[in-house]
């Protein structure tokens, strides 16, 4: 576990990073930016939501079926 000094010191060196983007693409250097979030659930709602009343909220309907996990990666 990173202590919050570790965090924000790694946080400030990313950020200084994407400052300096356009000055070290002008010299020909490329920053990459990669996130991900693992273990999304892959869910199927059952049913569909119930319509909305006048006077009553939309309700979600709360079964579903589970496909597994997914993980989603992003670049930019």
């Amino acid at each position: 576990m990173e202590s919050a000094e570790e965090l924000e010191e790694q946080t400030k060196e990313i950020c200084e990073i994407y400052q300096s983007a356009k000055e070290l693409a002008e010299k020909g250097i490329k920053v990459y930016s990669t996130d991900e979030c693992t273990g999304i659930q892959a869910k199927e709602r059952l049913n569909g939501d119930k319509p909305i009343k006048c006077g009553i909220r939309r309700r979600v309907e709360y079964e579903y079926v589970r496909h597994g996990t997914l993980s989603l990666t992003a670049n930019a």
